[in-house]
Parts: structure tokens; sequence; C-alpha cells
């Protein structure tokens, strides 16, 4: 039995990814410690993990961010990707290295197991030392002259013209948006006795780390020949089954739709930008003339938002993808990392509107990847919802991709493939280097 400790920051899309490794490590007899905020202690307790909270001055409810920073809501977009980066992600940097120290000394762990955010877990990688795991819970974000850089929403460029616009693009990315960042980044490592390091935070926390798991397939993602060696695509672990879940009264209807052969279309604004008027409404209107069945998913939202809806319309809270998505013809999202990965994970083509944070850049991927549409837009209007719609439903070259990048790592695979990689980082404490990167040695 391993001993591992998993932490990650208090926000879903991070904590998620992490959760999910709780199970199969508990299932295969390692115990496992949570570090998260208070709000998942329920969820982490019942996938088996003892909780443990995080700094209470770092806590915070992360569907309402502006409560904790009201500063914040006043921001443009570009100012809040860096406002985000340095008030949540880093300067909690410091505080976040001495609570795992401290949890360490009560009782050690073998390796320590974290998501990209959290940033002192490199902290005490470097401290402890202890071996570090880490989970992407977004596109890989280190730069590179091979692909854009992030935030930008920009198409991959091969040859000698793609590698300078990045190389310029990215120079500009390490003073203009990651610049307060890395300062912020160096104040928190010396805090700890620890110097600067080169590279945005990033950079460091792909390529440092002993083993970085990354929640999706490769065919996800921008191809490069200068994958960090540690680098795993374990892909998208499985959609909880929910079988201890109640259908709504009009499941019977969605499942009758399917059984016709009528394209069923789930659409869903995710959980935090989750502004009914950007995608929601959108896509009902413009489905509501057509011979389709629309889910739209509110995200936590109030479903009378969305006022009165066409007949070929149902609305729902909540409902778990796990029992939809295998329904659906065509997944309509905002781009959010981990419902793209989930939609790829059925088979799932998609038509994706989403430009805050990584979205744009998740959504420039699925067209590059051929298994969707990028609307280019994450305010679209109802007719470019329609035809994008109507052209996957109608074209099964996408879903063909979709299943094939799907093939190449198959969620149902994908917690056996983790747990052997965890289980090697915890018995050696050595860099777990990836088949090209074994190969090559």
């Amino acid at each position: 039995m391993s001993r591992f400790m998993l932490a990650a920051v208090p926000v879903q899309g991070h904590v998620n990814p992490v959760l999910s490794l709780v199970r199969p490590l508990v299932d295969a007899g390692h115990d496992v410690r949570f570090v998260t905020g208070r709000h998942f202690e329920e969820k982490v307790t019942e996938a088996g993990a003892r909780f443990f909270p995080i700094p209470e001055q770092h806590d915070f409810d992360w569907r309402d961010p502006d409560a904790k920073f009201p500063e914040r809501a006043k921001l443009s977009r570009v100012r809040k990707l860096q406002f985000d980066m340095e008030k949540t992600l880093v300067a909690p940097a410091a505080d976040q290295a001495r609570n795992i120290l401290g949890l360490l000394a009560e009782e050690p762990a073998d390796a320590l197991v974290a998501d990209l955010g959290f940033v002192g877990a490199n902290f005490v990688q470097a401290l402890a030392p202890l071996p570090l795991a880490l989970c992407g819970v977004t596109l890989l974000p280190y730069l590179s002259p091979q692909v854009p850089p992030p935030g930008l929403s920009l198409r991959l460029r091969t040859g000698w013209a793609g590698r300078l616009r990045n190389r310029l693009l990215n120079a500009v990315i390490r003073r203009a948006v990651f610049g307060g960042t890395t300062r912020e980044y160096a104040a928190q490592r010396a805090k700890v006795g620890l110097p600067p390091v080169k590279g945005t935070i990033f950079d460091a926390s792909v390529i440092r780390p002993e083993l970085f798991l990354e929640f999706c397939a490769p065919g996800a993602e921008y191809p490069r020949t200068d994958l960090p060696p540690t680098v795993h695509f374990v892909g998208s672990m499985p959609l909880p089954s929910g079988d201890s879940w109640e259908p709504p009264a009009w499941w019977p209807e969605l499942e009758a739709a399917r059984r016709a052969g009528r394209p069923v279309v789930a659409v869903s604004q995710g959980t935090v930008e989750n502004d009914p008027e950007m995608l929601l409404k959108p896509a009902i209107a413009g489905l509501a003339g057509e011979d389709v069945f629309v889910v739209a998913v509110m995200g936590g939202g109030d479903p009378a938002a969305l006022g009165e809806v066409p007949a070929n319309t149902r609305v729902a809270r909540y409902l778990p993808y796990g029992r939809l998505l295998p329904l659906c013809s065509v997944f309509v999202t905002n781009g959010g990392f981990g419902s793209v990965q989930t939609s790829i994970a059925a088979g799932l083509p998609l038509v994706v509107a989403g430009k805050v944070d990584d979205k744009g850049d998740v959504a420039a991927r699925v067209e590059y990847a051929g298994c969707g549409i990028d609307l280019r837009s994450d305010r679209p209007r109802a007719a470019a919802v329609r035809s994008a719609v109507l052209r996957v439903a109608g074209d099964p070259a996408y879903r063909a991709r979709a299943e094939e990048i799907r093939a190449q790592a198959p969620p149902e695979e994908a917690p056996g493939r983790a747990v052997a990689l965890l289980e090697r980082l915890a018995s050696t404490g050595a860099p777990v280097r990836n088949a090209a990167a074994a190969q090559r040695a």
C-alpha cells in the first residue's frame, strides 16, 4: 500500500480531475488524503479519501468568486485572467506549501498529487522532497515555439512562419500576461526560502514534476515534438453512472427520440460563466424550428431564467453526463476543457462557442481535430448555432473522428492507466517517462 496526498484549489474544474483518481486508488488498496476547499468535503469523503481543508484565507465558493474578490467583477477579460492567476493560483502558494508540509510532518506520504493550479505543490516537491504528479485541468499550457501560446484562441500554424509567430507571441505573453504572475511566483518562492526560476508558472508546472497526467487523448491536443518526457495522456476518466439519479418526467421522450433516429442535441453553458443569454438562448432559438430534440442543461442555474421554451426543448438544472451524452447526437458547449473531453470520451461530436479563459483554445483544437465546429464566439447568433448543429449532426465524419480520438485513450481504461503510473511514481520516486521518451533513452 502507498500513501498519497492529493490537493486541488477550490474550483470544480480543478477538483474534479484529481477527485476522479480517489476511488481507483482506494480500490487498489492505497491510502488517500485530499486537501481542498470545504465546499468539496462531502464529495471527497464519499469518494473514499480523508478530507483536509486548505488554509481558510484562501478558501472561497467557486460558484461566486466575485464575492471573495469584489474588485474582480469590474475587470476586462484579459485583466480578469491575470487577476485569477495571480490571486487565486499564485498568491496562496506559500501558505499551500506550509499547510501540506505540516500535514506531511504528522503523517508522511509517498507521493503528492495535485491539480495544475495548486502552485504550492511545486514548492513541496522542492522542500520535502516528495515526488510530484500534477493533473492537467486544461490544455498543456507551457510555452512552445511549435504551438500558439495559451489564451489567444489561435489556430495551429506549421513551418517557419508558424514558429516565428509563436516565438514572438510567447515573448509578449511572458511580459504582458504572465509578467505580474511571474513576479508573484518569485515572491511566493522567497517566502519559503526558494530561489526564482525561469519561465512562467506553467512552464515549471508541466516540465518539473516527476509525472504529469493529462486528462485527454493525444488527438485532442496540437501535436508537438517537444513534449516533456513525463507527460502522459491518460484520457478522460469514466463518467459517473448516475445510477442513483432520478430522471425527469420527460426522459422517456428523449429515449423515444433516440430510438426514432431523431437527433438529440445537448446544450450547456457550463457552471461558472453560465449566463443563459450567451449560448443557451441562442441555441434554443436557433433549433426551435428543426426536427431535433434539445436538452438544455443549466449548470445549476434556474430553468425559469430561460422563460418559455419551444416544444422541442426540455430543460434541467443538472443532468449526469454519463446518462445524457450517450443518447445524444451533438453536444453544444461553451468550451470548458472538462466538458469537451467528456464529450470526446463519449464519442460525441461538438459545436463549441467559447472565448473566455482557455475556452477559445479548447474550441480551436476541437476544430483542428475534426471532431466539431468552433463558432469563434462566446455569444453566437442563433442562425450560426443552427447551421453548425445541423452540419455536425448530418455529417458522420465528425462523430467518426470523435470516436477515433476516444479510441486513442479509452475512458474505461483511464483509471487503470492513472493508477499504474502513480504506483510507479510512489514506489520509485523517480521521473515516470512516457513511451516516446523511454524509446529515445
